[in-house]
């Protein structure tokens, strides 16, 4: 059992092909990591010195996304044993914490002398490209890749060396594809390629991709948002609504709830803007957003006290909001015209008599 959880770490986090290869899948350990990272501080606060709770620990706070401490940790345990085993966990902490240099030395330390880690390769391609040499992160890659033909996150990987190094959008599209394809629904390559399509204005490619997604797994949340999402900027509402309703019964949240909210307010459809904006309100009364809608709302009524008082709620629970300040200064600014006509009217009517 000596070094059972930082050998997990190394073979979940960045490689392990045999398990991959053979369809393995090790239990989730996330609900674990709150209870793990107690205990292993309170064992490390008895016995500094101990080595395998070090790893331990620096394995549930990589987990945990926090690359600092999770290196500090694993800092401590090298220092104390210095085991060249667990040179790829350190080499992706450096590169998580944006310490490329760092995290290169590590990876070709390990590279030197173990058999090949291909996660720890391609990893290696980024962080070569980073630093300037983005041809040669390009060769790391492809040699994964000819292990590994086909494998989505290596295809993905090649995809960006060519968009945001390489400066190639024709080749960085087309691996782009190629991992979104490997995907079966949704992933980070195929919003990936959505953005790259946005960005270069084909929201009609965008659209009949998102509508073939929708017919192939009718039960992604993901594509029915971004379906929902892409007619909110077309200006289709009737079938950003039919989406966004889709999305919501697949993926019950404050998100699409308050997409619904506001694109029932834009139709004017009044009552069911005040469903959904209450139905965020009734899970978090805080939400300044759903207040927004409210308020909104009560402008496009004509209800304008009703309106000062929201934007005054917004304003009580985030007093820097400065897009609730310029809506309150337009609305008072009808509310003062408003008076100023009233008060000219009656002093029309006083003159008359």
């Amino acid at each position: 059992m000596r070094h059972l959880i930082p050998l997990l770490a190394v073979c979940m986090l960045f490689g392990c092909e045999r398990i991959r290869q053979q369809d393995r899948v090790l239990p989730p350990l996330d609900s674990l990591n709150a209870l793990a990272i107690t205990d292993l501080r309170d064992r490390l606060a008895d016995r500094p010195s101990d080595t395998e709770a070090w790893y331990g620990l620096a394995l549930s706070l990589a987990m945990e996304e926090d690359s600092a401490d999770a290196l500090y940790a694993l800092t401590q345990a090298m220092s104390q044993e210095l085991d060249s085993v667990y040179l790829p966990l350190r080499a992706h902490l450096h590169g998580w914490a944006g310490q490329t240099t760092e995290a290169l030395s590590y990876a070709e330390a390990y590279w030197a002398t173990h058999s090949p880690n291909w996660d720890l390769r391609v990893a290696m391609g980024k962080w070569t490209a980073e630093l300037g040499a983005p041809r040669t992160g390009l060769l790391y890659v492809n040699e994964a890749l000819n292990k590994l033909p086909g494998y989505g996150p290596y295809l993905l990987a090649k995809a960006n060396l060519f968009l945001y190094h390489l400066g190639d959008s024709v080749q960085g599209e087309r691996w782009l594809r190629l991992a979104a394809n490997t995907e079966g629904g949704w992933g980070e390559a195929t919003q990936q390629l959505i953005n790259v399509l946005l960005a270069s204005s084909r929201s009609d490619s965008v659209r009949v991709m998102l509508r073939e997604l929708s017919n192939q797994f009718p039960a992604e949340a993901m594509v029915w948002q971004q379906l929902a999402t892409l007619y909110e900027q077309l200006g289709v509402p009737d079938s950003a609504l039919m989406a966004r309703h889709r999305a919501l019964d697949l993926q019950p949240g404050e998100r699409n709830q308050l997409a619904l909210a506001n694109l029932h307010r834009g139709q004017r459809q009044w009552d069911s803007t005040r469903y959904y904006a209450e139905l965020v309100l009734g899970q978090d009364t805080t939400s300044t957003e759903a207040w927004r809608v409210l308020a909104r709302m009560a402008d496009s009524r004509y209800r304008y006290n009703e309106a000062l008082t929201l934007y005054g709620r917004i304003l009580g629970l985030d007093s820097t909001d400065q897009i609730a300040k310029d809506e309150l200064a337009n609305v008072q600014r009808k509310v003062a015209y408003l008076r100023r006509q009233r008060a000219q009217d009656t002093l029309g009517t006083s003159s008359a008599q």
